[in-house]
Formats: C-alpha cells, structure tokens, sequence
C-alpha cells in the first residue's frame, strides 16, 4: 500500500516537475514573459507609429530582454526573425521561469510547513 501512497521516484528533477506549486510557478514565470514581449511589441510599434509620420520609413523590434523579430517599413520593406536574439530571449525565460517555479515551490513548502 505504501507504494502506490508514495509515487516519488529517485530523480529530483522528475520529483520536481511532479510538485504543483513549482509547476504553478513555472507557468507564471511563462506568462510572465510572454506578457513582456507582447509589452515590448505594444511599445516599440507606437514608437514606429510616431516616427513613421514624420519620415518616410521606420522600424521596430520585438522581444524581451533582447529584440527576437525586426521589421522595417520604407523602401524595402523587410521583417526578420534574429535567431540570436530570440535563442537568447527563449533561454533567458526558461532559465527565469524555472527560477520563479523554484522560488514558489520553496514559500509553498515553508507556508505548508507552518499550518503543519
């Protein structure tokens, strides 16, 4: 009967991804920044709104910390992903959002262990 109470396996990793609450910060840290780089989206296109009527052309960058995508308007008008930039933005949130997971796995534990 024990086994089947106590599923845990040796692998802390596995042990990890199975806890709720890091999986709760995990998805936080996630959304987190998917929200920034919609952010950074809203910003830079307004600044590309407002320079585009005083000159002919105009560009702006999208990502969070670093710029993952760039489109230009004018003549030619060009968009591109920069595969630097968005490696860097994607390692930057899941190194973030496991950081965040960790941090409210670790409050969680400490709350529950206080109720206890």
């Amino acid at each position: 009967m024990s086994d089947l109470v106590n599923k845990r396996s040796n692998n802390p990793i596995k042990n990890l991804f199975q806890e709720t609450s890091f999986n709760l910060g995990l998805s936080a840290g996630v959304m987190l920044f998917i929200f920034l780089n919609y952010l950074s989206y809203v910003i830079s296109y307004q600044k590309y709104l407002t320079t585009s009527r005083t000159f002919s052309a105009g560009a702006y960058f999208i990502g969070f910390p670093f710029d993952a995508h760039s489109t230009s308007i004018g003549n030619p008008i060009s968009s591109e992903v920069l595969l630097l930039g968005f490696t860097a933005d994607l390692l930057v949130a899941v190194a973030c959002s496991f950081v965040i997971g960790w941090i409210v796995r670790s409050f969680w534990a400490k709350i529950a262990d206080r109720m206890h």
